[in-house]
């Protein structure tokens, strides 16, 4: 989507609508066995992640191997946690043999980290954090470069306000950017512009509108007082 321009500041106003919408609800998401686990082989490698813009975890697995088998559940618990923001994949090492040797794998389970953008082979890189959910969710959220700008001084609003682009604004009561807030402000880092106030920024949060936290407000113009705002 971020290569595609978007055709009118209602089509914006629409994506953006739908997906915030999810930011604001994302506590409600709970963790299960994961279908968000891709079965990768050597047919479907390059295409899926490859080519992909998106950052990956990988797991090289052996079904025999009983570190393998301790690993599937934070696996799968982490590839859920991170739907629609960073892929998890999954190649069978006894059924994917030629796929193992490309990538040099010695022992089960090995977990190679793809990050956002072109890649190629060259570009994965060993994970040898703990092989918990919690941990393999926090670098995945690593891998998520930070397009959202921190509204904190007034020269700071006017630089992100005098944007042509559609603006989206998450007035927020935390001090870290939510991941979902975070992987939107990437995926559309062409279209749109990002930014975030915190509660305590108060003659911003006023200057922009804000009553509530979390809320969304939506700018289309290049000034407070001209174009279209929404409220979220």
């Amino acid at each position: 989507p971020s290569s595609l321009p978007m055709k009118s500041s209602s089509t914006s106003l629409l994506l953006v609508c739908a997906v915030l919408a999810v930011v604001l609800v994302a506590s409600s998401h709970a963790l299960s066995d994961s279908h968000a686990v891709v079965n990768l082989t050597k047919a479907n490698f390059r295409q899926k992640v490859l080519e992909s813009d998106q950052a990956w975890m990988v797991g090289f697995f052996a079904p025999w191997c009983g570190h393998c088998q301790r690993l599937a559940p934070d696996w799968a618990k982490a590839a859920e946690a991170m739907k629609g923001v960073v892929q998890f994949g999954a190649v069978n090492c006894d059924d994917e043999k030629e796929l193992a040797a490309e990538f040099g794998i010695k022992g089960f389970p090995t977990i190679k980290v793809f990050g956002v953008g072109k890649k190629n082979r060259n570009s994965a890189e060993d994970f040898n954090g703990a092989r918990t959910a919690a941990a393999l969710a926090n670098h995945a959220s690593s891998l998520i470069p930070n397009r959202v700008t921190r509204i904190n001084k007034a020269a700071t609003l006017d630089a992100f306000i005098a944007s042509d682009k559609p603006k989206a604004v998450l007035f927020t009561a935390k001090s870290t950017t939510p991941l979902l807030f975070k992987s939107l402000a990437y995926e559309f880092r062409n279209v749109m512009a990002f930014g975030e106030v915190h509660e305590n920024d108060g003659e911003l949060v006023q200057r922009l509108g804000g009553t509530k936290f979390p809320q969304v407000r939506v700018f289309v113009g290049s000034s407070l007082d001209a174009g279209e705002s929404h409220t979220y």
